[in-house]
């Protein structure tokens, strides 16, 4: 349990090192990455979630359901969902949320890829998959400071998905198969909504 714990968290440290100079450059360099106090958001997607988080944090969302009589939508995106859940208990901007949240929802991904390989008896072989993945420039452009994005979290609930699978196929108990269903439910659910908007 002691290396378990150990891998886990080196490989989420690791993984953070790369957003860790980026936010080192964002404030050495003020004059590129910010206005009025506060960083820009780094994707045009960003905008559209952070909006569609505000418009939560507000109760309304009027923009998306234009013109009038046409298509409702009652939910946001995953994304804006969780990001709308913490302005209303924080108050912080939005874009100090996505700021020093987008690394961390970047990272996440480790935690079932590593326990994935654990279960398989190979500890070593996920530690080395998450830092090589969480170090890859073809992630690392997916997943990078202030992307508040649906990326962030796509590997996580991949990888979820499969830890879920292989506990209930190992410990033959449904519970996990569940698990691996919701998570699946996640993954259909972003992308309809992607699509719908």
């Amino acid at each position: 349990m002691k290396k378990l714990s150990l891998a886990l968290l080196f490989a989420f440290f690791v993984s953070l090192i790369p957003h860790s100079v980026e936010v080192y450059n964002y404030f050495k360099h003020q004059d590129l990455y910010f206005l009025d106090g506060k960083p820009f958001i780094q994707n045009p997607d960003g905008y559209f979630f952070g909006r569609l988080a505000k418009d939560f944090k507000r109760g309304e969302d009027v923009l998306r359901n234009f013109p009038e009589g046409g298509v409702k939508y009652d939910y946001p995106p995953l994304i804006s969902f969780m990001y709308g859940i913490l302005l209303r208990l924080t108050g912080i901007d939005i874009e100090w949320l996505g700021f020093w949240l987008s690394p961390i929802f970047g990272s996440v991904f480790v935690i079932p890829f590593v326990l994935f390989w654990h279960r398989l008896g190979n500890l070593w072989v996920g530690f080395a998959g998450a830092v090589l993945t969480a170090l890859s420039s073809a992630y690392y452009t997916r997943v990078f400071v202030l992307d508040l994005d649906t990326d962030n979290l796509n590997l996580f609930f991949i990888f979820s998905i499969a830890l879920f699978l292989l506990l209930a196929y190992q410990k033959k108990n449904s519970w996990h198969a569940y698990l691996s269903a919701l998570s699946a439910l996640r993954m259909v659910l972003a992308s309809t909504t992607l699509r719908a908007t």
